[in-house]
């Protein structure tokens, strides 16, 4: 068969109007849920990559054809290629839709077709008419005949490998790459290992028909996550997350419940979290699951009691409290000896801490002194200064940047001065 003379059919119920292919804007979608497009310019974008792009195409109302073609005219210095539909001048031209890809073309009048009804795709020869229908023939180019051969990557509705459906999405099994669809019409792709791929009814897109806002759309991936995945799906994140899209995701951008087979799949192990996974070591066994500190701490939020967190502290305000390791055990030493006299830090509990941010080196807490990995990991002075800040913090029952703190370290500095020099102010 003559490429030549192969063509994508797309065929839907009813005759379109010829107004449809001249008014920019016009539709009569917009506001209807039901509905993939609602701009009212997807079918004019269409025509015109077609055209700029040489790939010829066939449009029928009934058994009319409707003939497009192009008339140069000049603006303001420039030519354009303005559109004609059945010889009649429009304002449109082939300019539009500059940023568009050549299969854009085919996905605009198959979601066309899907939102008109009793839609079909073929694979012709010849381009006829039929009454009662509308039908576009779209010449078989490389770019299209790509999108035919791997339609699952551009629409979602031949997939047959559906894992869980809800009322506003459906979940297909992943791959090397992230694919999310819009009502079954691919809106977002990144080459970015997926645990899943996604058919969301309701996130934004932009004029272009993809994604407006990734955030957006990872919020609500997130929601649908946490409220309607199966078992098998929650398997396969608490087992594969590491090097996955939905290993990084921030499970607290949403608000949605976690349904109950996140903890049945728990099955009531300890969670690790990933961050701080290197100071348990010893404690890791079959028992206990590695999770993205963010999940981790989620889950825990939500389940509470029915969910433990390895060096979680309800005493300390929700703090990963860690086990200090045989060199920091000796820094510490170190500096509690140095300060002896000066300050009694004995008369505190001193508490290796993980805190969420990366500045915070030490913290007052409960009558106790909490202190960072990273403050061991730059030296005894930082682990001295740390524990001089936070023993004042607790001497004084002063807080940060207050008045109080400031005069406690001005007359703490004063009368160190005085009993070095034995002298009384």
């Amino acid at each position: 068969m003559n490429m030549k003379n192969v063509y994508i059919k797309i065929k839907n119920e009813g005759e379109i109007d010829i107004n449809a292919f001249k008014l920019l804007g016009a539709t009569s979608k917009r506001g209807d849920d039901t509905k993939i497009g609602y701009f009212g310019s997807g079918l004019k974008y269409a025509m015109a990559v077609l055209i700029r792009n040489d790939i010829p195409f066939n449009i029928f109302s009934g058994e009319k054809e409707v003939k497009v073609t192009t008339t140069k005219r000049k603006f303001r210095g420039e030519e354009f290629d303005v559109i004609k539909i059945n010889n009649q001048m429009t304002s449109l031209t082939t300019a539009m839709g500059v940023d568009w890809k050549e299969w854009f073309a085919v996905r605009e009048v198959y979601c066309n077709a899907i939102d008109e009804g009793e839609y079909s795709l073929d694979v012709v020869d010849k381009c006829v008419g039929e009454k009662g229908k509308t039908i576009f023939y779209i010449q078989f180019s490389d770019k299209i005949k790509e999108v035919f051969n791997d339609w699952n990557n551009y629409f979602s509705d031949k997939r047959t490998d559906i894992i869980s459906e809800q009322d506003e999405c459906k979940f297909f099994s992943g791959g090397e790459k992230l694919i999310v669809y819009r009502k079954g019409v691919n809106v977002f792709e990144m080459d970015k290992q997926s645990l899943f791929h996604y058919d969301l009814e309701k996130i934004m897109i932009g004029e272009d028909r993809t994604v407006k806002s990734e955030f957006d759309m990872r919020c609500k991936i997130i929601e649908q996550l946490r409220e309607y995945a199966s078992a098998e799906m929650i398997r396969n994140i608490y087992d594969n997350w590491k090097g996955a899209y939905e290993g990084n995701f921030n499970w607290d951008y949403a608000y949605n419940p976690f349904n109950h087979n996140w903890l049945e799949v728990l099955g009531g192990r300890t969670i690790v979290l990933n961050d701080i996974a290197g100071y348990f070591t010893e404690e890791i066994s079959d028992n206990t699951i590695i999770l993205p500190d963010k999940l981790g701490m989620e889950l825990k939020k939500y389940f509470g009691d029915k969910v433990k967190v390895m060096g979680f502290s309800d005493k300390y305000g929700h703090r990963d409290i860690l086990d200090l390791n045989e060199k920091q055990e000796k820094m510490l030493e170190y500096g509690i000896n140095f300060l002896q006299g000066e300050c009694n830090i004995r008369g505190y509990e001193v508490k290796l801490c993980r805190f969420d941010d990366n500045y915070t080196l030490g913290e007052a807490n409960n009558g106790a002194i909490l202190i960072s990995p990273r403050a061991f990991e730059r030296g005894k002075k930082c682990v001295i200064s740390t524990l001089i800040e936070e023993y004042s913090h607790l001497d004084s029952t002063a807080g940060d940047k207050t008045r109080k703190f400031q005069n406690y370290l001005i007359n703490k500095f004063i009368s160190i001065i005085e009993d070095k020099k034995n002298i009384t102010l």
